[in-house]
């Protein structure tokens, strides 16, 4: 149950590394040279490096999560939180301690990283409801579900959301089934 669970949760954090290094439109990672700015994700406060290993520490810890490696990917985002007020960085945190079982700890990290704008970033979302189904909180899960599908709504299937929505209510619904 808990590899069905995790095992969207990691893809959709791994489609991000491979396209920024494959140059995939969609989903990016947004960590933005230090010339260009930030394309499409978090929005202003994206993540920039503070020194130079800094992507590196970002980029190892997503590849530890989609190996299941939580507990070492924890080790490096404990550190990286400390350094950036990243919300990607909290993001990745979030999945890390869901996989490491701590629903509480995940739920605090998801919501540091879930608002671009008006609308919630859709991994962070799914996240969310994933820790609050842990936590047996289905009615705030099915809340979440709701939010999702009416930005779902909003967005239609032209904009730049629509398959990160798509992904993150079919993971939602997943899970509640």
């Amino acid at each position: 149950m808990r590899l069905t669970i995790l095992l969207p949760l990691c893809a959709a954090i791994a489609a991000p590394a491979y396209a920024q290094n494959h140059g995939i439109s969609g989903i990016t990672t947004n960590f933005p040279t230090p010339m260009s700015g930030p394309i499409t994700g978090y929005g202003p406060d994206n993540f920039r490096s503070v020194n130079g290993g800094a992507y590196n520490d970002v980029s190892r810890a997503q590849r530890l999560i989609a190996s299941g490696n939580y507990a070492q990917a924890d080790g490096v985002l404990t550190n990286l939180v400390g350094r950036t007020s990243s919300r990607q960085v909290r993001f990745l945190k979030g999945v890390a301690r869901l996989g490491l079982g701590d629903a509480t700890g995940a739920r605090r990290y998801f919501e540091q990283s879930l608002y671009r704008g008006r609308n919630g970033y859709p991994g962070a979302m799914s996240g969310l409801a994933l820790a609050e189904i842990r936590l047996g909180n289905r009615d705030a899960a099915q809340d979440i579900l709701g939010k999702l599908r009416n930005q779902q709504e909003k967005c239609g299937s032209d904009c730049d959301r629509a398959k990160p929505l798509d992904q993150a209510i079919a993971v939602v619904e997943k899970a509640l089934a």
